[in-house]
């Protein structure tokens, strides 16, 4: 049963810094199986931690209750599983509790033994559907995470994501009205790139790029087909594709399948650079032309915001939140079609080959109307840059303080 109910809200901007200071000194934990340096829910958790710590500042203790992982963060609690956890001092004394959410993980079972006056506020990141696992062990996995995630509905309050993941949770207690959505940031390094290149204004060759885990779900064996297929209906114009992913967060076997699939195409400009350093990575977007994003499930999909902010253009498949992320920035096809995958990936090179040859300037595809690259680009850059880290933490505060408030934390 929900902890609280009440009309649905949306994280204002204005935050609640007028307010008097907290009746005392606010202890906040922070939740997650591991919290690394690389992947999305750990950054989530880590931007809450820099965001509490620089608003509250000495009226709040932060700690973080997790199993383990490289992320070097103050007040860092590691517990091997609930049990030991809801006996710390670090969980009994809390009374704002904040659960990221995304995969199973014991420790968050511990939001039905909460201290009854603290509040609670979980993180949906969305779960990825077990008909994309590629295991047994994987599909066991996934099952017990979407079983795991109606704990979300004994929080104060759900952040979610995306309008999607919103959507999708939503359904599972129709009378839970304390939920509102919080958008994932892009890097600030990806705010103030000045090395974006003018894109088609040579004879250079084009790169496409693709970034994320190589797992089944995110259909790279389809990108590389798509590819191969593209650029022999267009071969005028020279192009490379760079796969681009953390390979420890990837699995095994289908690093094995890719492997195969680009020696069996024969395509010499198919490039595996795997695990890249956010330098690295930062300079993949600002020389490539286009991104693609061929994945069956995204809850979210940072890697499209951060492809429009180096001036990139974006094809993705239409799954999840893809659609809405990538909106009419950029150009969706249907998932799992690669027909059509291939058709739009033809479609930007040949506009680019007529276009040098016509010396102007490329008209592309996005939904379904053409656009000047140039006012595209734009434009995507203008829309991913405003999704920075002080906007997310603004909003995150704001939310919270709606939530503290509801439990008398905070006076207003």
């Amino acid at each position: 049963m929900a902890r609280s109910s009440g009309p649905r809200s949306v994280c204002s901007s204005d935050g609640f810094r007028a307010s008097p200071l907290p009746k005392a000194p606010l202890r906040f934990l922070l939740l997650n199986g591991v919290v690394n340096k690389v992947d999305a829910i750990s950054r989530s958790l880590i931007l809450k931690h820099e965001a509490l710590r620089e608003f509250f500042g000495q009226n709040a203790l932060v700690d973080v209750a997790c199993y383990g992982g490289d992320a070097d963060l103050q007040g860092m609690n590691i517990f091997r599983n609930s049990s030991e956890l809801i006996r710390s001092d670090v969980f009994r004394d809390a009374n704002c509790l904040i659960y990221e959410f995304g995969i199973c993980y014991d420790l968050f079972d511990s939001i039905h033994v909460a201290p009854r006056n603290a509040a609670a506020i979980g993180v949906w990141h969305n779960v990825t559907p077990p008909s994309l696992a590629y295991n047994i062990q994987a599909f066991n996995t996934l099952k017990i995470s979407l079983t795991q995630s109606t704990n979300l509905f004994h929080c104060d309050h759900i952040f979610c994501d995306s309008q999607y993941n919103l959507d999708e949770i939503s359904p599972l207690d129709p009378s839970y009205r304390n939920i509102s959505v919080l958008n994932l940031p892009i890097e600030d390094s990806f705010l103030h790139n000045s090395e974006i290149v003018e894109r088609h204004n040579n004879d250079k060759c084009l790169q496409f790029l693709f970034v994320g885990r190589f797992v089944r779900s995110k259909g790279v064996l389809d990108l590389i087909v798509a590819f191969t297929r593209a650029t022999r209906k267009v071969p005028d114009v020279a192009v490379n594709l760079v796969l681009v992913g953390n390979t420890s967060f990837s699995e095994d076997s289908y690093l094995n399948e890719i492997t195969t699939a680009i020696n069996n195409t024969g395509n010499r400009n198919i490039h595996f650079a795997g695990t890249a350093s956010q330098d690295e990575l930062l300079k993949y977007y600002t020389n490539s032309d286009v991104f693609i994003m061929p994945s069956y499930h995204e809850g979210y999909c940072v890697p499209v915001l951060e492809a429009f902010a180096s001036g990139c253009h974006v094809i993705a498949y239409d799954a999840g939140n893809l659609s809405a992320i990538v909106g009419d920035y950029g150009h969706t096809v249907p998932t799992g079609d690669v027909e059509a995958l291939t058709e739009a990936l033809a479609d930007y090179l040949m506009a680019v080959g007529q276009a040098r040859r016509n010396k102007r300037e490329p008209s592309i595809r996005a939904g379904t109307t053409r656009f000047s690259a140039r006012d595209l680009s734009e434009r995507a850059r203008l829309y991913a840059i405003s999704h920075s880290i002080a906007a997310y933490k603004k909003n995150f505060i704001a939310g919270l303080g709606d939530v503290i408030q509801r439990k008398g934390l905070w006076i207003s």
